[in-house]
């Protein structure tokens, strides 16, 4: 597999698609490194995968990477996560907080990514289903560690069919657990419940456009998990030291300012002004934890410069 190359999967079979088998961890682990560093054209440019930004674009990103997989001879599936009930994963690249001191996020009703299938020397009787999805590990997960960073439901395994005939005498997705559903390579996004055997594909142009318009957004997310690494740095030298009126409250903080303020004026303004309006929480709690104390200054300084 060659980074940067690119493949669509054929339009056929809908819901199973055979798949290859990886013989070994390192083989595993390449693949994932090659999807994790892959990029897409935009305007004759090679653009990284926007895997930074995964609050939206899940569809576009598995459909690519799958057409990466495919061409490099990895005929993949891929597994969808719906529960109606939400799922949720912690990121510093995530969207707001949802109250003051709770940790950046992503909420889904669905997500998706594709699967490989490995044949590994301690899974000798059974292919394993290995889920590629940088989005949300550093690593290949097994289906059960990839549902279990977006909930702690019970999940049911099940395939697309099956999926189809819960649906159809059901009415609606889950509420009360998750289904991790198993599809085929085509299927670019999940039916309208109350329409179950319809099937959502895509064209080759419909997922890069996506991909650009999401891509465009991980600078301003980029800039927001550093503001979030630095504003816990300095709240646990507080902590540690018991005190909040340290003007430099461990030694690299100076730097780590700005470093911090550097990026966010290299932001667009557009950009700055999208954190600003995107993050009223997170800043809100940020700066109310250092008001008064020996950072105050440096706080509305970094604050000022997203609002310029």
């Amino acid at each position: 597999m060659v980074r940067g190359k690119r493949g669509w999967v054929p339009a056929n079979a809908v819901v199973e698609v055979a798949a290859k088998t990886v013989d070994n961890d390192q083989e595993l682990a390449e693949l994932f490194a090659v999807l994790r560093d892959a990029t897409f054209q935009v305007n004759g440019a090679d653009v990284p995968i926007p895997y930074r930004y995964p609050k939206e674009g899940c569809y576009a990103r598995a459909e690519v990477m799958a057409g990466l997989l495919a061409a490099a001879g990895y005929p993949p599936d891929k597994v969808f996560v719906v529960s109606m009930k939400g799922l949720r994963m912690s990121t510093a690249q995530g969207g707001d907080q949802a109250d003051y001191g709770s940790p950046l996020e992503v909420n889904w009703w669905c997500h998706v990514a594709p699967v490989v299938y490995a044949q590994l020397e301690k899974l000798p009787a059974k292919p394993l289903a290995a889920v590629l999805d940088p989005s949300v590990g550093r690593g290949p997960l097994s289906v059960a560690e990839w549902v279990g960073k977006t909930t702690a439901l019970p999940f049911d395994e099940i395939k697309y069919d099956d999926m189809r005939t819960r649906l159809a005498l059901s009415g609606a997705y889950p509420a009360d657990r998750a289904w991790a559903v198993r599809a085929g390579a085509v299927v670019y996004g999940l039916p309208d419940a109350k329409n179950p055997y319809s099937t959502s594909t895509a064209k080759p142009g419909d997922a890069v456009g996506v991909l650009a318009k999401t891509a465009a957004l991980v600078p301003a997310h980029d800039v927001v998990a550093m503001l979030d690494g630095f504003f816990r740095a300095c709240h646990k030298a507080m902590v540690d030291h018991n005190r909040r009126d340290e003007p430099v409250p461990y030694p690299a903080y100076g730097t780590d300012l700005a470093g911090v303020g550097t990026a966010i004026t290299a932001l667009d303004p557009q950009l700055r002004a999208y954190i600003a309006g995107t993050f009223p929480n997170f800043l809100a709690d940020w700066s109310l934890t250092f008001l008064g104390s020996g950072i105050e200054v440096g706080i509305k300084q970094l604050r000022a410069q997203l609002t310029a």
